[in-house]
């Protein structure tokens, strides 16, 4: 399977990590994620509302080489 890109929500109160730590983790062959662009919004009452990376994810993002991030909604 080849991934082009992460869709990345944050849903308050869901995860006992951040979203874009668990996508990076659910994908096994790390090299793909250079190639990847993500998607990051925050999933809230029902809406998609823009959000960022925080500065420990972003970290995350450039240590897997990935460069392309678009906040939701594009």
């Amino acid at each position: 399977m080849i991934v082009h890109g992460i869709v990345v929500f944050y849903e308050p109160n869901k995860y006992t990590c951040h979203a874009e730590k668990d996508a990076i983790l659910k994908i096994k062959d790390k090299n793909i994620l250079k190639k990847c662009k993500i998607y990051i919004g925050r999933y809230k009452y029902g809406t998609i509302e823009t959000a960022t990376p925080c500065s420990m994810c972003a970290k995350l993002l450039k240590k897997y080489g990935i460069k392309k991030v678009a906040t939701l909604p594009l």
